[in-house]
């Protein structure tokens, strides 16, 4: 298998598994946020400063 072809089925899986888990829905967790937005605010306290 060609490393292309690998990441693409790397790729389809974790997007069904993250479809099937639920991760997509509107709210995280139940926090309000979306995963983006979730995601987004858990680089900011990682890094700690924005550009």
């Amino acid at each position: 298998m060609k490393e292309i072809e690998i990441i693409h089925s790397i790729r389809k899986f974790n997007r069904n598994y993250v479809r099937s888990i639920g991760l997509l829905e509107k709210s995280f967790l139940n926090t309000g946020y979306s995963l983006t937005e979730s995601h987004i605010l858990y680089i900011v306290k990682e890094q700690g400063k924005t550009t």
